[in-house]
């Protein structure tokens, strides 16, 4: 026994072996009687790191206003061209253009209703602005009633036979059949000033003979003729308009882009469905 014991305590003072890469422990026969190694200068408890905390958002807009957060730089410059156009109308009234990129809450005219409203009512105007001749969620846009039929539509998100040379600023373009119409009417129910407008307009390329009729109001039809012509025309009516429904009487190979429903003041372009997002475009005339 005791030469076992010797043997033992003689393996404590061998240097560290390592078997595989893994170190042995060493051999101590007296660890369990031998008294804990204190060390004095090592703390009993951890010190718990702090997060640093943000700093609290201040916010830089006058009391009373709430301000359009501008995100473009540290120069907070982004939004200054807008702000300048708005500023300077009384001296120079030309078109001041914003778009507004989202998702499906934009395609819906959700946000973008309250704010064109706002806009309207500090600077005159009314109406919704731009609609697509047709849409898969006409449904859903409670700010104006959109009735359409007879047509053939075409989206940057077909899969194929989409042509992009023909497409609208929404990436759509549409094929009317003979008595193709289309329909735009006022409503109340949401937001402010949009149950009539005073002009409504309609976009469209023809390279062919095209006979078109326009109802407003529900009153008798105005019918004009089209010769061929390879740009995109216009055909605007004003008044002041609550229901408006065009009617292709007769067409020969045209394309036709979008509608827009609006006063002298102000135009909205809603982007019913881009190539990648929804997105809104207002047009506002001082």
């Amino acid at each position: 026994m005791l030469v076992v014991m010797a043997a033992l305590l003689l393996l404590h003072w061998l240097p560290a072996t390592e078997v595989g890469g893994h170190a042995l422990r060493r051999v101590d026969i007296l660890a369990d009687v031998r008294p804990p190694l204190v060390l004095a200068d090592e703390p009993d408890t951890l010190e718990v790191q702090l997060p640093v905390a943000k700093p609290a958002f201040a916010d830089t807009c006058l009391s009373g206003k709430v301000c359009i957060e501008d995100y473009s730089d540290s120069t907070r410059r982004g939004m200054s061209a807008f702000y300048e156009a708005l500023d300077e109308h009384a001296q120079r009234p030309r078109p001041v253009r914003i778009a507004y990129f989202g998702d499906s809450f934009i395609e819906a005219d959700i946000l973008t209703a309250d704010l064109r409203a706002m806009l309207q009512q500090k600077y005159g105007g009314c109406g919704v602005g731009f609609v697509p001749i047709t849409s898969p969620i006409n449904g859903f846009r409670p700010t104006v009633v959109h009735t359409f039929g007879g047509w053939n539509s075409h989206a940057a998100t077909d899969s194929v036979g989409f042509e992009r040379s023909r497409q609208g600023i929404s990436g759509h373009y549409f094929f009317p059949y003979d008595g193709a119409y289309v329909e735009l009417r006022g409503q109340r129910k949401y937001a402010s000033r949009l149950d009539t407008c005073s002009q409504v307009s309609i976009f469209f390329r023809n390279t062919g003979t095209m006979d078109l009729s326009l109802k407003i109001n529900g009153a008798t039809a105005l019918s004009q003729s089209f010769g061929p012509e390879e740009q995109i025309r216009k055909w605007s009516v004003e008044g002041r308009i609550g229901t408006a429904r065009w009617t292709v009487n007769a067409a020969d190979s045209m394309a036709w882009q979008w509608m827009t429903c609006r006063v002298s003041y102000w135009t909205t372009f809603h982007c019913a469905e881009c190539p990648v997002f929804p997105c809104v475009l207002f047009l506002f005339r001082h």
